[in-house]
């Protein structure tokens, strides 16, 4: 488990990675983007993702190893949902 972040909007809560695969090409699905958020967060963005958006897009905690990520942007917004 990492140190608690204070760019967290809940520091004493553990973080996760979450990654952004496209997967139009199912034979080379290419990674988008990975993040650093909080696991509350991740999970409602996450169950606010599936609900909302492109299945071409896949979006996914990968593993709690998560320490060189930069935060995911608004990741606040998702922690209170």
């Amino acid at each position: 488990m990492q140190p608690p972040d204070s760019s967290s909007p809940a520091p004493e809560e553990p973080d996760v990675h979450v990654r952004f695969t496209d997967i139009r090409d199912a034979a080379r699905p290419k990674v988008i983007a990975d993040y650093r958020v909080n696991r509350a967060a991740a999970k409602n963005f996450l169950d606010d993702w599936a609900r909302h958006h492109s299945p071409d897009l896949v979006v996914r905690i990968v593993t709690d190893d998560c320490v060189d990520f930069k935060r995911m942007i608004c990741e606040g917004l998702y922690r209170w949902l």
